[in-house]
């Protein structure tokens, strides 16, 4: 049945609703059943293409998130810098800083605006998109995609980090990092916790492996693999709290 003689109300409306219309119509029992089955399978397609969208959706905002801040810190940094180029009468230490700034601020712009129409696309999670740029040969970096960074060109990567070579080192505080890989505090607890959950599942059945197995080489092997993950553990428990969490345990390694 082509799917031209489905009307868009139709799908709005139960089951039971669609069925009586169709009596009501007097159309035969044969076309009635066969309507009301892609109906029901053409809902199915919808409702699984709003989730895949509301599930890239959220992924991408873990990506985006700690973007958009560093973008506000670093127009932040701009005012400052630029009412301390007004006071100082453009001195190089300022306006040297202004411009690497500036650079940096535009690089992050970039990446947003690209990824932003990524995700409201909705066809495509980060590790997704990151690997069909992959595969097209358009994926500036060797990253999982799960950060921003991961899409930085790499000539604005080198020229951004030039011109903040050249700034002079703050007298106090710390010097401004470009494309540090952070996340938002909220993204790391899940991302951790999520984790964490999977390791202690997997961990746990290493040990029960442990604990039943005869063959010397088996029980040497199960006994490495926990030896790493309860390296893995410590790491976990070592990141900040800002830091980007790997999909796998093993990537802490």
């Amino acid at each position: 049945m082509s799917d031209d003689i489905i009307k868009p109300s139709w799908l709005n409306m139960s089951e039971n609703r669609l069925f009586n219309l169709l009596i009501e119509q007097a159309m035969p029992s044969p076309l009635i059943k066969d309507i009301v089955s892609r109906v029901r399978a053409l809902k199915a397609e919808r409702k699984a293409q709003r989730t895949k969208q509301t599930v890239a959706h959220k992924l991408w905002a873990d990506v985006l998130t700690p973007a958009r801040t560093e973008l506000a810190t670093v127009r932040t940094m701009k005012a400052q810098t630029k009412r301390l180029m007004a006071d100082n009468f453009n001195a190089d230490e300022y306006r040297l800083k202004f411009e690497a700034l500036s650079a940096y601020d535009t690089a992050i712009a970039a990446v947003i605006e690209k990824l932003r129409a990524v995700q409201r696309a909705g066809e495509y999670t980060p590790q997704q998109f990151a690997a069909a740029l992959r595969e097209a040969g358009k994926m500036p970096s060797d990253g999982a995609g799960t950060h921003w960074t991961d899409y930085v060109r790499q000539k604005d990567r080198i020229a951004v980090e030039h011109l903040f070579t050249q700034c002079t080192p703050p007298k106090r505080g710390k010097a401004k990092t470009p494309f540090e890989r952070r996340i938002s505090a909220q993204a790391h607890k899940r991302m951790r916790m999520a984790l964490v959950k999977r390791l202690t599942t997997e961990q746990t059945n290493a040990e029960q492996e442990y604990a039943l197995a005869t063959d010397p080489e088996e029980k040497d092997r199960l006994d490495a693999l926990i030896k790493r993950m309860q390296e893995a553990q410590y790491r976990i428990d070592a990141l900040p709290n800002t830091a980007p969490v790997p999909a796998t345990w093993e990537g802490l390694l």
